[in-house]
């Protein structure tokens, strides 16, 4: 917490709010919002196997800007052993596909007007609509454990942070809305390079 106290006194951070505790239960209330996880209460005759912690990551967003306070719930995933077994890598441009962009990217800008720009994507994971195809159970985190009754756990129910397919989903999410949302269509040769249809007037070229 040091370096918010320090962004603090510095005025950086100007909105009222007890550290991060706010933020975490924000954070937890959002996700049980969007149907992520369920709350259950624990039986031992019917969830069984591995029970997963949580953790809260903590951090100061936009330093060099105007800073704020940012809590993200994370999975504890490093001691899942069914990931050994499962397609957890998404997949990432080609090397080539990055050299045609960097080629053409300057004659485009120059010759047409065009604009290059990165951009990240908020919350990516979490957005995923997809149901995990694997049960997976978490406990309470401890520093919140006493806002909900004796004996919860969590059933992690879409994709979260940690969770070791999450790129996956996150993947497909962000395809298909390239494709159906932006009418774009993927290379023949790149399955993360998008380009849009013959005839539109608007004419992009999209890497994931």
């Amino acid at each position: 917490y040091t370096l918010v106290i320090k962004l603090r006194v510095d005025s950086v951070i100007i909105i009222p709010r007890e550290l991060f505790k706010e933020l975490d239960y924000t954070e937890i209330e959002s996700l049980i919002a969007r149907d992520t996880f369920k709350v259950l209460t624990y039986n031992l005759s019917i969830y069984k196997g591995q029970i997963f912690n949580l953790r809260l990551v903590r951090e100061i967003k936009g330093k060099l800007t105007q800073s704020y306070e940012k809590s993200q719930l994370v999975f504890a995933g490093h001691s899942d052993e069914e990931k050994k077994e499962i397609l957890t890598q998404s997949p990432t441009i080609q090397r080539m596909s990055q050299r045609l962009i960097l080629a053409i990217g300057p004659s485009l800008m120059a010759s047409y007007g065009m604009h290059c720009e990165l951009r990240d994507i908020t919350q990516a994971y979490v957005q995923s609509t997809d149901r995990l195809t694997r049960t997976l159970f978490a406990r309470p985190l401890r520093e919140l454990r006493e806002s909900f009754p004796p004996r919860t756990i969590f059933r992690v129910v879409r994709p979260l942070y940690g969770v070791a397919e999450s790129g996956l989903y996150w993947f497909k999410t962000y395809h298909n809305h390239y494709k159906d949302k932006l009418r774009m269509e993927t290379s023949l040769y790149d399955l993360c390079l998008l380009i849009t249809h013959e005839g539109i007037i608007t004419f992009k070229i999209i890497k994931l």
